[in-house]
């Protein structure tokens, strides 16, 4: 499933969600109440749609999927069966765009975003009484640029369970049976961490706040990270956007300060804590923002893609040596990803270590999964092949 997942305005880069999967939410501890008492006059209150509304289907829609997992005729398919095949047809014309909608809306448009078929899935299962769960998948993202905000999407998966399952006695159940739902599943995805049911409904919020931040409307977006926040206050992603939203609003102190809570309570991640290090080093702290990409460093992620996003954003700042560090954490994490491979390559190439580049690219080609992809590094490693004789 396909979400927005960071914003990029200039020197921060956010990630919201949609999918990235945050720390299980707790009780805000003192400091994040007080933490978050800044000047409210700084926004006008916007309208939002409330958590349940989310997944509400209207009465027309809950009676014809409620009509099909009844039927007689179904009857004979467990009943998360039922909802993943009556979700399949219903789907069938399904257009994948990029917009978020709740899941009256995907159901009537047939359009939406994966974060919104997940939503959809979600309303049928609760009409049908049936458990879901979900989890992130980590692969490759989708990067969109508007303006000066740059929205990356991620990737998270549903799982629905067999609500009739009924363990033999005498036997160790390690997990009901369950379908997993991934509307785009990728060659290169891997496994990572479980979404809590909180933070997926932060994740809509998430996605809400960037459409209207892409939009300027700072006011909107600023109600939509509230009400995700209230749903998962400890969630970094959201306090993440409300941070990149003060500084368009030219209050970049305080959003110094949500970065600062976020580091000093470890629940920051890689992007929050690189975030709160380009925001140093827009300052002119350029030795806090060495400190903060030190702490980076010692974060366990098993999301390659976040180690592939801090290397490309140091390496166009041709800060070579640092990009090489970050490249080989992604190939640490998944060896077999060819893109951590070409950004080794190109960044040895222009270090004027052609040789070295050359071993890399001929990996990079080897580890290549699409035809678009092979045709270009093997376009790459041929030009630097007839550069080094």
């Amino acid at each position: 499933m396909l979400t927005l997942s960071r914003i990029t305005i200039l020197l921060v880069v956010i990630l919201l969600p949609a999918c990235a999967s945050s720390p299980e939410s707790s009780k805000p501890a003192p400091s994040l109440i007080k933490l978050l008492d800044y000047p409210q006059a700084l926004f006008s209150a916007g309208t939002v749609i409330q958590p349940d509304d989310i997944f509400t289907l209207t009465q027309a829609q809950q009676n014809d999927f409620l009509s099909y997992f009844h039927a007689e005729q179904n009857q004979h398919m467990p009943a998360h069966q039922r909802l993943f095949k009556y979700l399949s047809a219903q789907t069938e014309g399904f257009t994948y765009k990029g917009k978020t909608y709740t899941a009256t809306e995907a159901y009537a448009k047939q359009q939406g975003n994966c974060l919104s078929l997940a939503i959809l899935t979600t309303a049928l299962a609760k009409a049908a009484a049936i458990d879901v769960s979900y989890q992130k998948m980590n692969s490759a993202p989708v990067y969109l640029k508007h303006d000066k905000v740059m929205s990356i999407s991620s990737h998270v998966r549903t799982f629905i369970y067999d609500p009739d399952f009924k363990p033999e006695p005498h036997t160790i159940v390690i997990r009901k049976p369950r379908i997993a739902i991934d509307y785009f599943p990728a060659p290169d995805s891997t496994k990572g961490n479980t979404v809590t049911a909180q933070d997926f409904v932060a994740m809509y919020y998430q996605n809400m706040a960037a459409e209207a931040i892409i939009n300027a409307d700072l006011d909107q977006a600023h109600t939509y990270i509230q009400q995700g926040l209230q749903v998962s206050p400890f969630n970094p992603e959201s306090l993440n956007i409300l941070a990149v939203i003060l500084i368009k609003k030219a209050r970049p102190e305080i959003a110094q300060n949500i970065y600062t809570y976020l580091y000093q309570t470890g629940i920051g991640t890689v992007t929050t804590l690189s975030n709160f290090a380009l925001l140093k080093e827009r300052a002119g702290d350029s030795d806090g923002a060495k400190l903060l990409l030190a702490e980076v460093d010692k974060i366990e992620d098993d999301n390659p893609y976040k180690w592939l996003d801090v290397a490309q954003r140091q390496f166009d700042k041709q800060h070579y040596s640092i990009a090489l560090k970050y490249y080989r954490k992604a190939i640490k994490t998944a060896p077999y990803l060819a893109e951590s491979y070409f950004g080794m390559a190109r960044t040895l190439y222009l270090s004027g270590k052609p040789e070295l580049a050359l071993n890399y690219m001929r990996k990079a080609t080897e580890l290549a999964y699409v035809p678009e992809q092979e045709k270009r590094y093997s376009a790459k490693l041929y030009s630097l092949k007839s550069a080094l004789n």
